[in-house]
């Protein structure tokens, strides 16, 4: 859940709840932009290009620098060392989630 502070006509301050741990941040964002994407006009890339992917993250599910570090296994610092490839030996599960699936038969 998020909350919105207006900082002036142009820029709003939108403060998220992380899901995981329940720290707060805040992200600035143009408030046109923002009811643009809120509205469903614009992907949350295109409404907001100059923010980083974490601050974009922060936005659309709350998840702090901490929590996106630890589930994504990266942050913005070292976005380079970071690949979308899916190799199994790299799987990364921080919160234990896949172990309780290793008795699951397919």
């Amino acid at each position: 859940m998020s909350k919105i502070f207006k900082t002036n006509r142009k820029e709003m301050c939108v403060i998220t709840e992380c899901p995981f741990c329940g720290g707060t941040s805040e992200v600035e964002v143009n408030t046109e932009d923002y009811f643009d994407y809120m509205d469903g006009i614009l992907l949350v890339q295109e409404a907001f290009p100059y923010l980083s992917p974490s601050d974009r993250e922060k936005f659309v599910t709350g998840m702090c620098d901490d929590c996106q570090a630890d589930f994504f296994g990266c942050n913005d610092e070292d976005e380079e060392d970071c690949s979308s490839d899916n190799d199994e030996d790299d799987c990364i599960d921080p919160f234990g989630l896949l172990e309780s699936f290793d008795d699951i038969k397919f």
